[in-house]
């Protein structure tokens, strides 16, 4: 039995997507919202420092986001922002918190832009110790 859930969100529609399917299908799970500043990106619209106070703005939208998606869906989610890199940081956050399920969206990148880019949901799915949807 699922109890709880972390779904990874980078405030895309792949994501909300993620986010759907985990509330649907884990309708009684304790659900967690977690985004990861990746402390190693640079933006030209949101500054390289991880802890900026625009970048922390963005990621609080981000997160309220996910919390009204959830609640016009009659569930409650709690959010979480953790920063450094990505997979490795949720990986941890699943460890530490004792999650069922973790639920991550993909864009599906194959090729050479997999290969450059890497692949948030391919490295949780390596290093997860608990059973990973990937939903696109």
């Amino acid at each position: 039995m699922t109890r709880k859930v972390l779904v990874a969100t980078d405030g895309s529609s792949y994501a909300e997507k993620a986010l759907r399917f985990a509330l649907d299908e884990f309708p009684d799970a304790e659900t967690t919202v977690v985004h990861v500043v990746d402390s190693g990106q640079f933006s030209d619209e949101i500054p390289l420092d991880p802890t900026s106070d625009e970048r922390m703005s963005h990621v609080s939208n981000m997160l309220a986001d996910a919390e009204e998606f959830a609640e016009e869906r009659g569930s409650e989610v709690e959010t979480v922002c953790r920063i450094g890199e990505p997979s490795k940081e949720i990986v941890a956050h699943v460890k530490e918190e004792g999650f069922d399920h973790v639920v991550v969206g993909s864009r599906g990148k194959t090729g050479v832009r997999r290969m450059l880019l890497g692949s948030v949901a391919e490295g949780v799915v390596r290093n997860s110790p608990v059973p990973v949807t990937v939903v696109r």
